[in-house]
């Protein structure tokens, strides 16, 4: 049985390059601010509470935002390279 080569395919000029709309700044803009102290003196259970809770809020709110920021960047980069 004889197989038939196919024509070869043609890969089209991209007629213009895409617009690429960055990142929206609400998600890649700077974490809250840990929280405010109070005037007073604080136990060691509320220091440890507090501080465990600022390490969590920061430590989520900068993966998130980094993984936003990592994905246009990679977008971008796929996008734009001359070898696509």
């Amino acid at each position: 049985m004889g197989l038939t080569a196919c024509g070869g395919s043609k890969i089209l000029p991209v007629a213009e390059a895409p617009i690429l709309e960055p990142a929206p700044a609400e998600l890649a803009s700077h974490c809250a601010d840990p929280v405010t102290l109070p005037g007073r003196g604080l136990t060691q259970a509320e220091v440890e509470k507090l501080w465990a809770r600022d390490r969590f809020a920061l430590t989520g709110c900068g993966l998130t935002k980094q993984a936003v920021v990592d994905f246009y960047v990679r977008r971008d980069a796929a996008l734009t390279s001359p070898g696509r």
